[in-house]
């Protein structure tokens, strides 16, 4: 009798495990990301925050210029690298049309509202805190005067681009179609963010031209890649499967964090604007416009038809 009872427990425990192999494939549950520095999902936040070069000489980047609010004050953060320091700072916080420049369309910066010109030495970084009215965008032109341990002084200016928030999700299934549909992560080794909620925007990156993603799974040690280009205009995102793996389905979100948001806690893919479905193929391309919500930099020879050169954006509040 007992002999009986071994047998049928261990029966029990093979198809158990038997089970749990077939379905750990196609159920939707955090991956195990290999433990190496190349691969593994790296943990980073995105704040109301907008990040933009700090370009002295017209071509060096010197550094930072960070753009933040909390509804009430706009900070405008000021951080250099690679050995320069700031010397003086001159700030514009208003309507586009107020910016102060003279006849010929050059800035003014002795008239910016906001300045600091008696920095100590060795300044590497410096924040203005600027009351914001009840407009919901603002021209914001932040200029500096930085130098080097070798003396060299240049003038410079922040130059914002807008790195749009990405996300995809695919499903793959082997060419015989014995592991049924699996969902994958894209993992980049650019400017990842994830939240303790694997589901919500696990796999989520800040857009960098030019990135190169991994996909991720419980399934496949190499399931494939993704490329990410733009042409100022629109991004182009193909998704390309290894091992003669075929995709079938492809999602993807391009916005920011606010938007991603509206589609839940654990997203609604397949109501993401740009998608393919049931296209058995090895490779999928999509292409999205480039979200106009935040502005790239303007330059003053554009706007005002300057001689000189520098740059003003647009912020808008979060």
């Amino acid at each position: 009798m007992k002999k009986k009872k071994f047998y049928i427990l261990k029966w029990a425990i093979l198809i158990a495990l038997i089970v749990s192999a077939f379905t750990s494939c196609t159920k939707e549950e955090a991956p195990n990301f290999p433990k190496n520095e190349s691969s593994t999902l790296k943990c980073a936040t995105v704040d109301n925050e907008v990040e933009c070069d700090l370009i002295a000489g017209q071509y060096i980047n010197v550094g930072t210029v960070l753009y933040s609010d909390d509804g009430v004050n706009l900070e405008v953060q000021y951080v250099t690298s690679d050995g320069w320091s700031l010397s003086e700072l001159h700030l514009y916080v208003g309507p586009e049309e107020g910016i102060p420049t003279n006849k010929k369309g050059n800035p003014v910066i002795g008239h910016f509202p906001y300045s600091e010109e008696s920095l100590p030495d060795v300044t590497t970084s410096y924040t203005f805190t600027v009351p914001l009215g009840d407009d919901e965008c603002y021209a914001v032109a932040a200029h500096a005067v930085v130098y080097d341990v070798h003396g060299n002084v240049e003038t410079a200016w922040a130059k914002c681009e807008y790195k749009p928030i990405i996300t995809l999700k695919t499903w793959l299934k082997d060419p015989d179609g014995s592991s049924g549909h699996s969902t994958f992560w894209a993992v980049s080794s650019g400017e990842p963010i994830s939240t303790s909620d694997w589901c919500s925007i696990m796999g989520t990156n800040v857009y960098v031209k030019g990135d190169k993603y991994s996909l991720v799974s419980n399934c496949y040690s190499n399931p494939g890649s993704i490329t990410v280009t733009d042409d100022g205009s629109n991004l182009k995102v193909t998704v390309k499967a290894n091992d003669d793996l075929l995709l079938y389905r492809t999602y993807l979100f391009v916005g920011t964090k606010e938007q991603l948001a509206a589609y839940g806690i654990c997203p609604n893919y397949p109501a993401f604007p740009y998608k393919i479905e049931n296209v058995y193929s090895d490779t999928h391309v999509l292409e999205a416009p480039l979200p106009p919500t935040i502005n790239n930099s303007i330059s003053f020879q554009e706007a005002f038809g300057a001689n000189s050169w520098g740059w003003f954006s647009q912020y808008c509040k979060n």
